[in-house]
C-alpha cells in the first residue's frame, strides 16, 4: 500500500512541476509583454512632448535622387529633441544604415542613426538633443554601419529647416 501510495504522489508531484514550468513560462511572456508595452509607451509620451512642445518646428524631407518615392517629416523641438517620420526609404544592404544629419552653414551635424522597418518606414525619436545647432536643412544618408562623423554616402532625403 505503501509503495503504491508513493507511486501515486511521485505522478502528482511530476504533473505539478508540469503546470508549475508552464506557468512560468506564462509568467515570463506576461512580463516581456509589459516590458514591450511600457516602452511604446514610452516612446509615445515622448514622441507626443517633442510634437506638443510650443517651440516645435516642422521640416518636410523629400526623397532625393537615390530614393525619389521615399518622404518624412521631422519635428525638432531645441528644448526636447527631434522626431523623425519616414515612408518608403529602400532597404538597407548588410553592413549600412541611414543616419539623420542636421546642415547648418558650418557643418554637418549627426543627429541619430535610422533603421527602416521592411516596408521602408522609420519612426525614430532623439532625445539628448539638447546641444543641436539650429538646421538650415536637414539630410538622411546612407552609411556604413555604426554611423560615420560625417556624411559620405548618397543623400535619400533633404528638407529645407526654413
Amino acid at each position: 500500500g505503501l509503495a503504491g501510495y508513493a507511486s501515486s504522489l511521485r505522478q502528482r508531484v511530476g504533473r505539478l512541476e508540469q503546470q508549475l514550468a508552464a506557468a512560468l513560462l506564462r509568467v515570463e511572456d506576461g512580463e516581456r509583454r509589459v516590458n514591450v508595452a511600457l516602452r511604446a509607451a514610452d516612446d509615445s509620451r515622448n514622441t507626443l512632448s517633442i510634437v506638443a512642445a510650443p517651440d516645435v518646428r516642422r521640416i518636410d524631407l523629400s526623397g532625393q535622387r537615390a530614393a525619389p518615392a521615399a518622404a518624412a517629416r521631422a519635428f525638432w523641438s531645441p528644448s526636447r529633441g527631434v522626431v523623425l517620420v519616414a515612408a518608403n526609404l529602400p532597404a538597407l544592404p548588410p553592413g549600412r544604415t541611414y543616419q539623420l544629419w542636421f546642415v547648418t552653414a558650418d557643418a554637418k551635424v549627426n543627429v541619430g542613426l535610422l533603421k527602416p522597418d521592411p516596408t521602408g518606414r522609420v519612426d525614430a525619436i532623439v532625445t539628448n538633443a539638447a546641444n543641436l545647432p539650429t538646421p538650415a536643412a536637414v539630410a538622411v544618408t546612407q552609411e556604413p554601419e555604426g554611423g560615420v562623423p560625417q556624411p559620405t554616402g548618397d543623400m535619400y532625403l533633404v528638407g529645407s529647416a526654413h
